[in-house]
């Protein structure tokens, strides 16, 4: 015999003491912060040692080389010199060309008699009272003693040692005597015939020890087109450092990228951030995308959901209207005509309640377009009236209507259920009669439910239409009437999809009133 087995039985499931699920509960929301937390620190983490070797690449790729070649540029002008032009007076037009050649030029010695001309301006002048004279002679002698190109003083031999940066240089007949100063118009020519007239790089020249030195304050000068002061430099992101090993020990020159090559700089660390951060922007877009289709499908099916039973909950008040006729027919009340009678009425209701689930399956969907629209009629709300009169009769509740000669435009399965909520609204939650009014008002048509009951707070009418909302007794336990809370939110969903106004008046000891207004 052939054997099917849909469904096999599963044991038991062991039912976990509510104190342990709640403990089991903490511990996972524990476990999963602290993993959060780690995958955050790790993130930090690899974008920290991202970030620094980026910044690494386009120090090593853009700005050493330019900087090395400004270091080799400026070492083979700093530690040569062309030949000394002849003269006898220093104001020669060739001296004023050559130094203007040497901004950087101090002094110049001769190689035989120890003679020493002074720079002034564009000319050289012999001074016997000038100073540092006898430093100046000292200085070129060593320098002719030890058969070398160059010499950096020593910090015994130098006055200005810590203040100045000097170096000798040998030439035919001349040793010529050099000196910078940071700050000095004299260094910003020098690296003005370096670096050109528009430059890549801005000049640090510093000394290791902050503290002055001989009782002289520290030199502070302003920013110029190639140099940068010393308290400028904190901050930048790229800055290199570095000494010339032949020149005097204990000063530092700092670059700087600026213009062209810090522009180029950063474009490089833009594009390394795209390349990285470009396919993580995308996926974390898609998965956000991802999130919000998911998140849109169950709110829709929140929706459907609530209107579902939104439906459900409409359908009460006229399957009471039919079952109320039922009775009265069942006990033998009425004639044989009137029988009759209510019984075409209660086929009429049933075609209504099709009608009104119909409606209903369609405001679930909004793609589906709303039913056309017929007249509404002082005829067709006295009809109406009189089955809201039979109502409110059962609740032993007074019911007046009041209808002007004024006509509509309203799907009239639609504007009966809604209508019908609000009757029932009223006869649940007011007090006293109930007034059922239609007016027109220029080119619109208010057709108006209200009741005299407690009325509501300002802040429970702002409330008022949200699904499974339900207001307590103030001072007890409990809600003010049995019901949902669905009716209002199904009658506020109907209205929005037909295009209707629908707004609430209310205030405590007043009532409630709720006023639709259609297009007459």
């Amino acid at each position: 015999m052939a054997t099917r087995t849909v469904l096999k039985a599963r044991p038991r499931q062991r039912r976990v003491p509510p104190w342990l699920a709640r403990h089991q509960i903490l511990a996972a929301r524990a476990a999963t912060s602290a993993l959060l937390l780690a995958l955050a620190l790790f993130f930090a983490w690899g974008l920290q040692q991202w970030v620094r070797r980026t910044l690494v690449a386009a120090r090593e790729q853009l700005f050493l080389p330019v900087k090395d070649r400004f270091s080799e540029n400026f070492d083979a002008r700093w530690y040569s010199c062309g030949p000394v032009p002849p003269f006898s007076t220093g104001t020669e037009a060739p001296v004023g060309a050559y130094l203007d050649g040497e901004p950087t030029l101090e002094a110049l010695v001769a190689r035989g008699s120890l003679d020493v001309w002074v720079r002034e301006g564009r000319r050289l002048v012999r001074r016997p009272d000038a100073p540092r004279l006898a430093f100046y002679r000292t200085f070129a002698a060593s320098l002719i003693r030890r058969r070398s190109d160059f010499l950096c003083p020593e910090e015994g031999q130098d006055p200005d040692f810590g203040w100045c940066l000097r170096v000798a240089v040998r030439t035919e007949n001349w040793i010529v005597l050099k000196r910078l100063d940071p700050g000095s118009p004299a260094l910003e020519a020098e690296l003005a015939q370096v670096l050109g007239p528009d430059p890549d790089l801005k000049q640090c020249l510093h000394h290791l020890e902050p503290e002055p030195r001989a009782g002289r304050a520290p030199q502070t000068y302003p920013e110029t087109a190639y140099q940068i002061p010393e308290g400028r430099l904190k901050g930048r992101v790229w800055t290199i450092g570095y000494w010339n090993r032949n020149q005097t020990p204990g000063w530092l020159w700092t670059t700087v990228p600026t213009g062209p090559l810090r522009r180029a700089m950063r474009a490089f660390v833009l594009r390394q951030v795209l390349l990285v951060l470009g396919p993580l922007l995308l996926l974390g877009g898609l998965s956000l995308y991802v999130l919000g289709i998911r998140r849109n499908a169950a709110r829709q099916a929140a929706l459907v959901k609530d209107r579902l039973a939104s439906l459900t909950h409409s359908l009460k008040t006229p399957l009471a209207i039919i079952k109320a006729w039922c009775d009265a027919s069942r006990h033998g009340r009425m004639e044989k005509e009137q029988a009759d009678v209510l019984f075409i009425r209660i086929g009429e209701q049933v075609d209504q309640l099709a009608l009104m689930i119909q409606n209903g399956l369609r405001a679930l969907d909004p793609a589906v377009p709303n039913a056309p629209a017929e007249p509404v009629t002082s005829a067709w709300l006295e009809e109406l009236a009189q089955e809201f009169r039979a109502l409110c009769a059962e609740a032993d509740r007074p019911f007046e209507a009041r209808l002007e000669g004024w006509e509509g435009l309203a799907n009239r399965v639609s504007l009966m259920q809604v209508l019908q909520t609000l009757l029932e609204n009223a006869l649940l939650h007011g007090e006293g009669p109930i007034r059922f009014s239609a007016q027109g008002k220029g080119r619109r048509f208010l057709v108006t439910v209200a009741d005299a009951g407690p009325g509501l707070e300002p802040h429970q009418l702002q409330q008022l239409g949200l699904p499974f909302l339900r207001f307590r007794k103030p001072g007890a336990e409990g809600y003010d009437a049995e019901g949902m809370g669905l009716g209002l939110s199904l009658a506020i969903q109907i209205a929005e999809k037909e295009g209707w106004g629908l707004a609430f008046q209310s205030e405590p000891g007043v009532g409630l009133a709720g006023t639709l207004e259609l297009r007459a």
